[in-house]
């Protein structure tokens, strides 16, 4: 009886229905203009057995060092999409985001008996983050940020057993994605809080409580070291949070913008953190408060890190959502406000269970299945796919000067024959070289020099841009090949 509870709970329900959600969100056809030279990078270091410690597929940023942080992420998408295609990166992209929110759900089973809340809460993070949802190493910080919340919200109800996994998470985490450091902060965060508690409370002979957390951290910091690049990781960091031109050019790296549905949502949740941070009836709320600062600064900072805010903020809203509600309950005199302990009747529902089982399961597949054949393809309407067979094809000699946005697609499909004058990689390239990319494209009045200086023969750039529209009437610069989506030009 108790293995028939165990096998249809109402947690495996919620499972499978995250499951739903996310894969409803998630499972679409590659659009990220970066999967490309992540997919390459991947294949480079399989192919050599070597990290390259030098860009090769650029021709701007030939001869400067280059720290490949997400070479691990890179492997692994690669070897995904070697043995599965474009659905491989797409079960990749879903295991972990399905990991992210299966976590940060049971952090808040264990905030609070009304499991409905913890539902509710949990959609409404993963429905704060669909914008996010794509094949990029930032889903596994997502990841990384629910397990520690996880395993940290387990401490401070005093249980120090998880804390161990935090080290191992970290070597991870800064071998996948830069922003590895938030995994210290958040130990950090919980630190200050124990040891304010313990000076106020005069309780110091009790001081040996924080040394678990404080082992954990300095065995995070070790494992921050453990990487190809040891303590060269923490500039990189550092330099990739003061990169100018990115926040002034990439939308995903400027505020939000509160119009947009999704965004709104954010908005929402700030409010009801807000919120809830008042309804706590706790005196001291330095941990809630520092959590709160830290990532709501990061995600009205850059719109990409508004999942960090979902994930982190969603134990905080249960709390105060589950205060509030405790007050209104008591001001209506209702002591059934919301069902709380499903589990207790899980028995006797079982029947209800399976069906409701069931039918998650057949609307998963029903995702999955059918539209295989349309997710095992990228989203190829604004990529120069028929521009990028031409050069192939009549192989035009010279350095190539292509769009930002295209730059990944033509390192993965034409490297080595050609390599590219600017990608998604802007910690390559730096100011310098993204600033002369953006001179070329917009014709600034050293545009035509800047042609000369990287002795630029082959231009590959839409037929709507300025740049695309100029070459028409610019002496000396030939169209030789035109579509909708791309215009080729040669200088002859």
């Amino acid at each position: 009886m108790r293995n028939l509870e165990k096998i249809f709970s109402f947690d495996f329900i919620i499972f499978l229905l995250l499951l739903v959600l996310i894969s409803a969100f998630s499972l679409n056809p590659v659009r990220d203009p970066d999967i490309w030279y992540h997919l390459k990078i991947g294949e480079y270091i399989v192919a050599n057995h070597e990290i390259p410690k030098y860009d090769p597929f650029s021709y701007t940023s030939p001869h400067k060092p280059w720290l490949v942080y997400s070479w691990l992420f890179e492997i692994g998408t690669y070897i995904s999409y070697k043995n599965l295609g474009w659905l491989g990166i797409l079960l990749m992209k879903l295991f972990i985001l399905q990991l992210a929110f299966w976590f940060l759900f049971l952090t808040l089973r264990k905030q609070t008996s009304n499991l409905l809340l913890a539902v509710i809460v949990t959609v409404f993070a993963v429905l704060s983050s669909v914008l996010a949802f794509t094949p990029r190493p930032w889903i596994f910080s997502f990841a990384f940020t629910s397990l520690t919340i996880y395993i940290l919200e387990d401490y401070r109800n005093g249980n120090s057993s998880k804390l161990k996994w935090l080290p191992l998470i970290a070597v991870f985490w800064v071998n996948i994605h830069i922003l590895f450091p938030i995994i210290f902060i958040l130990i950090s965060f919980v630190l200050v809080e124990k040891i304010v508690q313990l000076y106020l409370s005069n309780k110091h002979n009790k001081i040996k409580e924080i040394y678990p957390l404080a082992l954990a951290g300095v065995g995070t910091v070790i494992g921050f070291f453990i990487n190809p690049y040891t303590w060269r990781i923490f500039p990189l960091f550092i330099t990739i949070s003061q990169e100018k031109w990115v926040y002034q050019n990439v939308s995903e790296m400027q505020s939000p913008n509160f119009h947009e549905p999704f965004i709104l949502l954010f908005g929402v949740f700030i409010l009801v953190s807000i919120l809830s941070l008042i309804c706590i009836p706790k005196k001291l709320k330095i941990y809630e408060i520092l959590i709160f600062c830290f990532f709501a600064f990061l995600s009205l900072d850059r719109t990409r890190n508004i999942p960090l805010f979902a994930i982190s903020m969603s134990p905080l809203v249960i709390v105060g959502m589950n205060h509030l509600f405790s007050r209104i309950n008591s001001l209506v005199h209702n002591r059934n406000y919301i069902s709380t302990n499903t589990n207790k009747q899980a028995f006797k529902i079982i029947p209800l269970n399976i069906l409701l089982i069931i039918l998650l399961i057949a609307t998963f597949f029903w995702i999955l299945v059918p539209g295989q054949k349309r997710y095992n393809y990228p989203y190829f309407k604004d990529l120069p796919m028929a521009a990028t067979n031409f050069l192939l094809s009549k192989k035009p000699t010279g350095n190539l000067f292509n769009d930002f946005d295209s730059g990944g697609f033509l390192i993965f499909n034409l490297y080595p024959q050609y390599k590219v004058f600017i990608d998604g990689r802007t910690t390559v390239h730096g100011e310098k070289v993204l600033n002369e990319y953006y001179y070329i494209y917009s014709l600034e009045p050293n545009w035509q020099e800047l042609l000369e200086k990287y002795e630029i023969k082959t231009i590959l750039t839409s037929p709507k841009s300025a740049l695309g529209q100029t070459l028409r009437i610019t002496p000396g610069w030939h169209l030789i090949y035109e579509d909708n989506i791309s215009v080729i030009y040669r200088r002859m």
